[in-house]
């Protein structure tokens, strides 16, 4: 079979399959390309179905979610709501039991205490019975054991007071024996009239010039018996001038301020004593010369006494140690007035060797080691010379 035809025109052979075949893959692919077409929009309209789905289900999605949060807030809330309602209801439970319980222990302790107290008053009221003689024999020797220490304390007040006088008197003894080895110190022992001390004063030429008693005191108050008992012991002694010790000095009738003459008896502190006993010491040993030098008249004993008990013998002693009081004030102000002068000439100083040291660290500074050295101002020296 021929499958060529001729074209009557221009005589060109046609084949017809191959014709008809394009022909046929020309419909086949714009069948395929329709299809596809038709395909695609129908993928993109469902693409767009599926699109809006998927948005619906996420906004399903999203309320259901906003839904259930709401309701896990409620629940929340209402679980804290139901908690606090059980708490509080607990909490007055708990009250209302403590109360009850507190109530019930309070009546409790009442009639334990008031059993106890029962208990104790039968116990107190059969002891009491039992024991009445004993507890007063103990009340007995509780009051003897309290009046025996009140004994102990006043003797052992007693005591210290004098240990403290035996200790002035011990260093006035030992002042005057130190100062005067010419004179006799006696002591008088405890229980012997005469006071507590007795200085005979002796000269080099001449022995026994007269007798000065002292009494020593260190107590809170001056007491005024103090001046009879020792004028009694001065006439005992054949002392011509006593001297009393004391720190505290007579209030009537005026207070004394220093020592002095106070009816017929000089008193003074410790340290007015050993200005006094020195000054009386040679006013006797005066009186006695004056006394050698006229030997025949016998009046001069009762002369020299009345001359030391004389108020005119008193204001020369006073006047005596009110110079030593203020010899002494004097004193303290050149010794305050010199540290002070001290101090500043110190810190004088003390600038100055600064400031030299200074100046010589500038020097060396500038002209090196060219300068001489200076042994004073050298590290690990502390005086001039000193290398």
């Amino acid at each position: 079979m021929n499958d060529t035809i001729t074209c009557p025109n221009c005589a060109h052979a046609i084949n017809i399959k191959e014709v008809l075949s394009k022909q046929a893959q020309q419909e086949f692919s714009q069948q395929m390309a329709q299809e596809k077409q038709r395909f695609e929009q129908e993928l993109n309209q469902k693409r767009q179905e599926w699109k809006k789905a998927f948005e619906d289900l996420n906004a399903q999605k999203h309320h259901l979610e906003t839904q259930q949060k709401n309701i896990e807030a409620k629940e929340q809330a209402l679980t804290q709501q139901i908690q606090q309602s059980v708490e509080q209801a607990l909490q007055q439970e708990r009250a209302q039991a403590q109360l009850k319980i507190e109530q019930a222990l309070q009546k409790e302790r009442a009639q334990a205490q008031a059993q106890v107290v029962e208990l104790e008053k039968s116990l107190q009221a059969k002891i009491e019975a039992q024991y009445e003689f004993q507890l007063k024999e103990k009340e007995v020797q509780v009051e003897r054991l309290k009046k025996a220490a009140q004994e102990v304390q006043k003797k052992a007040e007693l005591t210290s007071q004098q240990l403290q006088g035996e200790v002035q008197e011990l260093a006035i003894e030992a002042y005057l024996r130190a100062q005067f080895p010419l004179d006799t110190i006696k002591e008088v022992k405890k229980g012997h009239r005469g006071g507590d001390c007795v200085q005979i004063v002796n000269d080099f030429k001449l022995q026994d010039c007269g007798i000065i008693c002292y009494e020593s005191k260190r107590t809170k108050d001056f007491k005024e018996e103090w001046i009879e008992k020792f004028k009694q012991d001065m006439r005992e002694a054949g002392a011509h001038i006593g001297i009393l010790v004391t720190e505290a000095m007579p209030k009537s009738p005026k207070p004394m301020e220093h020592g002095g003459l106070y009816k017929g008896v000089y008193v003074c502190t410790f340290q007015e004593f050993k200005l006094l006993c020195g000054v009386l010491r040679q006013v006797i040993i005066n009186q006695a010369w004056a006394q050698k030098s006229q030997e025949n008249k016998s009046d001069k004993v009762g002369e020299l006494y009345d001359y030391l008990m004389s108020p005119q013998f008193a204001k020369e002693v006073e006047n005596v140690l009110l110079t030593f009081e203020e010899m002494k004030r004097d004193l303290e102000k050149e010794k305050q007035a010199m540290e002070r002068i001290w101090a500043k000439r110190a810190k004088q100083i003390e600038r100055i060797a600064t400031i030299t040291a200074r100046t010589r660290g500038s020097i060396e500074g500038i002209a090196g080691s060219a300068i001489a050295p200076i042994p004073f101002l050298e590290l690990g020296t502390n005086q001039i010379g000193m290398e």
